[in-house]
């Protein structure tokens, strides 16, 4: 029996939003896929969505209408309601799904991505029901390179606080010390592994993408477009109109100065309707650059941005990406996890505000990062602590495995 049990490949779920709409987090699911299959080779790594989707983008029209609606509802009325439709596909959908997938497996990783955080309890009901129902069948559990925010509800807590010490994980990570202080600083009370600090697995993207090509000869800035609905969750962001007219702004004032600009989303569905709209407005002012919206895959995201000379961005893996490709970055500052990866990345002085920094401004700010670069020190030790981290993981679920089989 035992000599059956060592012949049979270890498989390991890995649970994160592969299937989301927002191509940033396709980029990390398959970083870290790519690295634990060259790591470890005798092991079999699936990956399953959180939200239970099957392919990308499955639930687009659900996440709309859920989105309008809990949008126009006050405070405790919202949370109310989000929590009675989270708690309804946990039981119809995530239970019955996790229950049969994870039957067999003989660890889940949940991560990596900024997961743990609290919107409308959206993630902390999410995650604790396949926590709970790895820990009902006996299956080890692991956390990865997740970042936590400091937002979480009681409620919040108490679903993470529990879920998290049903069975004990075999290893936890995060990805920033801003994410290490909140997981510490929301979880007294409970006990659970103490975490350590790893690296984004996004950092590997040069490793495990190919470099896109140069289309002009004029220096390159790629400008990612976000929709101030999807910034209003964690800022006192500008309103819809004030946003369009900044972003028209910025990309008049670069073209002025002679970049050549390329327009980019990472994919999700209201940051691509905020983008049409302010190609709308380019168009009437007669404002030229080229417009990437949306991406057909990971691939092509990651062949616009690695061919930029500087990118502009609010989405954290955007500016990941670049990073990897060791292309440097201004970051827009709209919550914690932007502040935390830049500090990690020595960029501290790279995020601006757009509540604050004006056009012109920010674009004074381009040739300089352009003539700065990067730290080659700290992207080398960065994509180094990455793969290092993925390597804890493997070592954690091959020592899992042993203790099982004594």
């Amino acid at each position: 029996m035992l000599l059956s049990r060592r012949c049979t490949p270890i498989r390991i779920l890995l649970l994160n939003l592969k299937h989301g709409s927002n191509l940033g987090d396709r980029l990390l699911s398959e970083c870290l896929e790519g690295c634990l299959r060259r790591l470890a080779p005798d092991m079999v790594f699936e990956t399953a969505d959180l939200a239970g989707r099957d392919q990308p983008d499955a639930d687009a029209g659900r996440r709309k209408l859920a989105f309008l609606i809990l949008n126009h509802l006050p405070g405790p009325v919202r949370i109310a309601v989000a929590q009675i439709m989270l708690l309804r596909l946990a039981r119809r959908r995530l239970q019955p799904k996790w229950q049969a997938m994870f039957k067999g497996a003989h660890a889940i990783v949940i991560g990596g991505g900024g997961i743990f955080a609290d919107s409308d309890l959206n993630f902390p009901i999410k995650i604790a029901t396949a926590l709970n129902v790895a820990a009902e069948l006996g299956i080890s559990a692991a956390v990865h390179a997740v970042g936590v925010a400091g937002n979480w509800s009681s409620r919040g807590k108490a679903y993470f606080g529990n879920a998290l010490t049903r069975r004990r994980l075999i290893v936890a990570t995060v990805r920033d010390e801003r994410s290490l202080r909140n997981w510490n600083e929301q979880l007294v009370g409970f006990s659970v592994v103490p975490p350590a600090v790893v690296a984004d697995p996004g950092l590997l993207a040069s490793r495990y993408f190919a470099r896109g090509p140069r289309n002009s000869d004029r220096s390159v800035v790629g400008l990612c477009i976000t929709s101030p609905a999807a910034l209003a969750y964690h800022s006192s962001e500008k309103s819809s109109a004030a946003t369009e007219i900044w972003y028209v702004n910025l990309v008049s004032e670069l073209v002025s100065q002679r970049y050549y600009v390329k327009l980019f989303t990472t994919g999700t569905p209201e940051d691509i309707e905020f983008a049409k709209r302010v190609r709308l407005l380019m168009e009437r002012d007669k404002i030229d650059a080229e417009f990437d919206i949306p991406f057909s895959s990971t691939e092509a995201m990651i062949a616009m941005i690695s061919g930029c000379d500087l990118i502009i961005a609010h989405r954290l893996h955007a500016v990941i990406a670049a990073y990897s490709f060791k292309i440097p970055a201004l970051a827009l500052s709209w919550d914690e996890k932007m502040i935390g990866q830049c500090a990690q990345m020595g960029y501290s002085h790279r995020l601006f505000d757009t509540a604050i920094v004006s056009p012109i401004d920010l674009v004074s700010q381009v040739q300089i990062a352009m003539a700065e670069g990067i730290d080659e020190m700290i992207h080398a030790n960065l994509l180094d602590n990455a793969e290092q981290g993925v390597r804890q993981l493997v070592d954690a679920i091959r020592g899992a495995r042993e203790n099982d089989d004594r």
